[in-house]
């Protein structure tokens, strides 16, 4: 691993005050120990860092390397020329009526001066100011207090010449401006960002990690690792983009990046910041407490359930309560501490392997843990997150406090879950509780609309089994003092299910026109029944008229083609078929052999069906057992249906099964459709202008789905789906969804 700092920094002031703590890098950015070497040549002082655990024969290389390209360093303001205006140019974004503004002059101490003036005369020399007569915007000058190797400025990306002189500040010499970019402007670390995105675009996280002015260039391999570095310092070169020698350090195994140590086993706290926590004395007023919980706040990611670890401290920072630092404070204090002791070790999730999001909801806070399993199938942490419930939150119900825990960990965690499949585990089914609600209004249809957004798989608990997951209850234990609650609403999303296969009758019939079932097809007329039995043993009925003629065994092979195909919609995984044609079922299950030319291509397709379940069985079954499907099929007896059901059957039409060197293997060979195959609905058109007009024309109130539907009515306008198209178009109004009245009650059991 080779770390580079401040490729880009700007020094403008000079020795006053201490620099703000993100100005202090602290040398380079390693936990390794550094052995110094010198790049220039005798006589010559160009010094940088090497990992001083390098071999003899290692060390050497690289000092053989770096002298090839010492080139692309800079010691001195002289070595810079800059990036190319088509690479990156800086310009302010100032509103044109803003009145532009003058700071008054202010003094410096007289032992500052002489070091300003040493500084100003450096700048103009490199070329990097220029003098300012008449200035219409004008700042002071802030010295800074820095260590000596941050003197030297590294500002390669020229300003605007038309924003130039918006850059003016005084100086004890006179007024300048800057002609490259100065490093503290507001924007300036998105300027380098875009100019950094632009020379490393395609090679970004893969074996160099970016951000402004920080680079990490990375290898899998130690033997790889100057080979890699060899194509970063081409295309430095390429682009006369210089670092600074001073802050970089090649050939280590470890580094700090942004604050975090990266090594090869995944991603640390930097033992600096655990230290200063671990030797913090308790605090002795809100000011301290403040402290402390910035502190904690910054590595908030590697802490399991932090807020509810921080809940006695909540107390204290209440306006008007005063300070009190007691017993249970200074337990939770030290839990942190301990915590510290041994903290976890995080990891970069992995391409294409699923994440795993663990939700968990206490009475006052929130916990997630989004982890993954690695190359060795090891679950490994990614990200840990909390947080406390404020307001009306507290008063939810368990139910509800888990589905506000996995709202609020995918709105926090959007750039992991939009580039995998996530799989939630928690103690109840959020999803289902969700989907489940008659009415979605209030808070229910705000979860409702962002959980759309992703693609989520729900696993219980205790089907998990694992470390991470062990860890994680750990860190989320139940308060002894918690009540035991009895009265469960939505107590069926608590339960796992065990989702039974469904069950598929079919049959098909060939009659002439007398009403006769004739093995010859010419003149037939066929039909299809297809009766799916679901796990709940909800009966659902089809049947098809064909468009075509052909023989009765034709028409058996059509209907379960047809079936499977809607069973592949719905869509099911296992599914049991059941026919009383001893042929098909028989053939279909590979005990008879099919000679003729047509039932072959039947069997083709029906075989290619049968792959994409996960499970099925073929059953042979008598008539009279087969009895809704042969009344289905026959379309012209009466239904053997129970008297005291009424059940909707769906008749279409559906064509004979073309040859499949026709169709694709990938592509579904048919759509069962009631229209034509071109034709449209000519109400379509007319149904999509009245409810835009009634819903959100001009004297539209963008009223919910039952009331659009009635107002349609009073018009004098009907259709037979006109009620389902109603609240549908509801659902999709946006303006509806913000604005719609919200039930601010929790749901009744």
């Amino acid at each position: 691993m080779t770390i580079t700092q401040d490729v880009l920094e700007d020094v403008d002031q000079y020795e006053a005050q201490p620099a703000p703590t993100e100005f202090e890098a602290e040398g380079q950015a390693t936990v390794d120990d550094l052995r110094e070497i010198n790049l220039g040549d005798e006589g010559e002082n160009k010094p940088t860092f090497i990992s001083a655990n390098l071999k003899e024969k290692e060390a050497r290389q690289y000092i053989s390397f770096l002298r090839e390209y010492h080139d692309i360093f800079a010691w001195n303001y002289s070595e810079m020329p800059g990036l190319n205006l088509e690479i990156a140019v800086h310009k302010l974004a100032i509103h044109p009526e803003k009145r532009p503004v003058k700071q008054p002059q202010r003094r410096t101490r007289p032992e500052l001066t002489a070091q300003i003036e040493a500084e100003v005369d450096k700048l103009i020399n490199a070329g990097f100011i220029r003098e300012v007569k008449y200035p219409t915007w004008l700042a002071n000058i802030v010295p800074v207090k820095k260590k000596k190797w941050s003197n030297q400025g590294y500002n390669q990306i020229r300003m605007a010449p038309k924003d130039e002189e918006m850059t003016a500040f005084r100086t004890p010499r006179g007024v300048f401006c800057y002609k490259v970019m100065p490093f503290d402007l507001k924007n300036a670390g998105a300027t380098y960002q875009r100019a950094m995105t632009v020379i490393f675009g395609d090679m970004l996280h893969d074996t160099i990690e970016c951000y402004v002015d920080d680079l990490v260039i990375k290898t899998n391999e130690k033997e790889n690792h100057v080979e890699d570095l060899r194509k970063i310092f081409e295309r430095l070169r390429r682009y006369k983009l210089k670092m600074n020698p001073l802050k970089c350090a090649f050939g280590v195994s470890s580094g700090k990046f942004l604050g975090f140590v990266v090594r090869n086993k995944g991603i640390e706290i930097d033992p600096t910041k655990i230290k200063a926590i671990a030797e913090m004395p308790p605090p002795r007023n809100l000011r301290e407490l403040k402290g402390l919980q910035g502190r904690l706040a910054y590595i908030r990611r590697f802490i399991s359930n932090l807020a509810g670890r921080c809940l006695p401290f909540s107390r204290l920072m209440k306006k008007g309560v005063p300070f009190e630092w007691n017993q249970q404070c200074q337990n939770a204090f030290n839990s942190i501490k301990e915590y510290l002791l041994k903290p976890p070790v995080l990891m970069s999730p992995i391409k294409g392997k699923p994440l795993l999001l663990y939700t968990t909801a206490l009475d006052g806070s929130l916990g997630a843990l989004l982890a993954q399993h690695n190359e060795h199938e090891k679950e490994n942490a990614l990200y840990y997150l909390s947080r406390t419930l404020v307001g009306a939150e507290v008063n939810y119900s368990p139910i509800e406090k888990t589905c506000l825990a996995l709202v609020f960990a995918l709105q926090k965690l959007k750039h992991y879950v939009f580039e995998h499949e996530v799989k939630l585990i928690s103690i109840a089914d959020p999803l289902k509780y969700i989907l489940s609600r008659p009415i979605l209004s209030g808070k229910i249809a705000k979860w409702a609309v962002i959980l759309q957004q992703f693609a989520i798989e729900y696993v219980p608990q205790r089907a998990v089994k694992g470390q991470a997951l062990a860890d994680f209850l750990a860190a989320h234990p139940i308060p002894d003092d918690s009540p035991l609650v009895t009265d469960l609403p939505d107590e069926e999303v608590m339960q796992v299910e065990i989702q039974k296969g469904w069950k598929m009758y079919f049959d098909g019939a060939s009659r002439s026109p007398d009403g006769k079932k004739q093995e010859n097809p010419k003149n037939n007329k066929a039909g299809i029944g297809i009766v799916f039995v679901t796990s709940d043993n909800a009966i659902i009925t089809h049947s098809f008229a064909l468009s075509e003629e052909c023989s009765n065994n034709e028409a058996e092979y059509e209907a379960v083609i047809a079936g499977l195909e809607l069973a592949l919609q719905i869509p099911i995984e296992e599914l049991s078929i059941y026919g009383d044609s001893e042929l098909v079922v028989k053939q279909l299950r590979g005990e008879y052999i099919v000679k003729k030319t047509n039932p072959i291509l039947y069997h083709e397709r029906a075989d290619q069906l049968l792959s994409q379940f996960r499970k099925t069985h073929i059953f042979h079954v008598k008539r009279r057992t087969n009895a809704r499907a042969d009344s289905l099929a026959s379309l012209a007896a009466s239904l053997t249906l129970p008297d005291s059901k009424t059940i909707t059957i769906t008749v279409g039409e559906r064509r004979v099964l073309q040859p499949l060197k026709e169709v694709s293997d990938l592509v579904p060979i048919l759509v069962v459709t009631t229209k034509g195959e071109n034709e449209e609905d000519w109400r379509e058109p007319f149904i999509a202008y009245l409810q835009q007009e009634i819903h959100a024309g001009v004297c539209g109130a963008h009223q919910s789905g039952p009331k659009l539907h009635m107002q349609l009515k009073r018009l004098g306008y009907y259709w037979p789906t006109m009620i389902a198209n109603c609240i549908d178009y509801a659902r999709r109004c946006q303006v509806y969804q913000f604005h719609g009245n919200f039930l601010h009650q929790p749901p009744k059991p």
